[in-house]
């Protein structure tokens, strides 16, 4: 693994929160999802009747940011991920899905049953930004590192 893309990971694994932007039509529309990864591939939780996923079922092309706040500017990190988004059918990746959810965020075990289905986010491309960095930013490929 590139050290690009060990740090893009390990950035993705201490956050919890992103906000995914999907379009309907002309109209853009963003959300604020908790997330888990594996490797670059994201993995959200949803109900299948909201607006966010509505729109991705129509059109799989996402971004997805994920940051925090820095009174600092010039000390700002991030992420900024570009890809498709779908709904996870296959049996087993649900299960890895799951398992990922509960590893990262435990509680979930005692949540009652709910409408929610798994969703992933597949990036094709991904930019670090990290204001320190000579140009505010490294990009990768995921598919080529």
């Amino acid at each position: 693994m590139s050290d690009l893309k060990e740090t893009v990971v390990k950035y993705l694994a201490q956050h919890n929160i992103g906000t995914l932007a999907t379009i309907s039509g002309d109209q853009p529309w963003a959300s604020t999802v908790e997330y888990v990864n594996d490797g670059t591939t994201l993995y959200f939780s949803s109900n299948p009747e909201t607006s966010k996923i509505r729109n991705l079922t129509v059109n799989s092309k996402v971004a997805f940011t994920v940051d925090e706040d820095y009174p600092d500017w010039s000390k700002i990190k991030g992420l900024q991920i570009s890809g498709t988004a779908a709904l996870v059918t296959d049996e087993a990746e649900q299960q890895k899905a799951v398992n990922l959810y509960v590893q990262k965020y435990p509680f979930i075990v005692n949540f009652p049953p709910s409408p929610n289905k798994f969703y992933k986010i597949v990036p094709n491309t991904v930019v670090y930004n990290y204001l320190s960095l000579p140009g505010n930013g490294q990009t990768f490929l995921p598919s080529r590192v």
